[in-house]
């Protein structure tokens, strides 16, 4: 469904979306410390790097952390989360599109592989964290092994200006269906209005390690100069992601960039 999605609003980008890149850059994305309240207890197999992926010594960036989850809902489906950060190490703009990876088992034998992955932010600031992010099904994985995953991410220098919209008012808050949500507000400070906004919110544990990542697409256009309330969840987090295991968040509100 998300893969079809995201292929749905590429072909509309590319059919409607006009020239961007021309807004001017606003202040870097708003950090927020976290609600808490109760927490789930069961706890999925999981495999994770947080010792930086070699890189060509060229490459402007590093992979500083990568892990694939496998856990198991309440109706029986497997699913699997990866996570993979990516650090701006250079001294310019860098802009992420989709990419992909590969999962092998403890053999080292490829088991499955997900394209279409989606990343965020689109553009990643000198110093500043993005990340490749999945939850999706798998019907060949089992809860009780564990796998590793090899991203194929795809970089390069931004030649598109970063837009970021104010977020303010946030709280974060377990949910029933989605196991955690956020609501809050965001500004477009930009003098153009926003069409298919993007609000993202990364979620760190207290020793600085991402849990998961909450979005959605804004429905509505956000003219410039107004102010909307969102609402973002995950799509199925893993269990063990509730709010008192959130100590703090990012948040990325930003409007569909392209750059071709």
């Amino acid at each position: 469904m998300k893969k079809m999605l995201a292929l749905s609003l590429a072909l509309l980008t590319i059919l409607s979306l006009s020239a961007c890149g021309t807004d001017t850059p606003s202040d870097s994305p708003v950090s927020s410390p976290a609600d808490t309240s109760s927490a789930n207890s069961s706890a999925p197999a999981e495999s994770a790097s947080k010792e930086p992926t070699a890189t060509r010594a060229s490459d402007p960036y590093e992979i500083t952390y990568s892990n694939f989850t496998v856990y198991t809902d309440s109706i029986g489906t497997v699913w699997g989360q990866s996570i993979i950060e990516i650090t701006n190490t250079g001294s310019g703009d860098l802009y992420l599109s989709t990419g992909s990876y590969d999962i092998k088992d403890e053999n080292g034998s490829l088991v499955a592989t997900e394209s279409l992955v989606s990343a965020y932010p689109d553009v990643l600031q000198p110093g500043e964290k993005g990340y490749m992010y999945d939850e999706s099904t798998f019907d060949d994985l089992s809860a009780d092994e564990t796998y590793t995953i090899t991203p194929h991410i795809s970089v390069e220098d931004a030649s598109i200006a970063c837009v970021r919209y104010d977020v303010s008012d946030t709280t974060l808050k377990n949910d029933d269906y989605n196991g955690v949500t956020l609501i809050g507000q965001l500004t477009n400070t930009t003098d153009e209005d926003g069409s298919m906004v993007y609000v993202v919110a990364v979620l760190y544990d207290e020793a600085d390690t991402p849990l998961g990542i909450l979005y959605t697409i804004m429905t509505n256009d956000v003219p410039a100069g107004e102010t909307m309330g969102f609402e973002v969840s995950g799509f199925s987090l893993p269990p063990t992601v509730s709010a008192d295991a959130v100590t703090n968040y990012t948040i990325y509100a930003y409007p569909l960039q392209m750059q071709f």
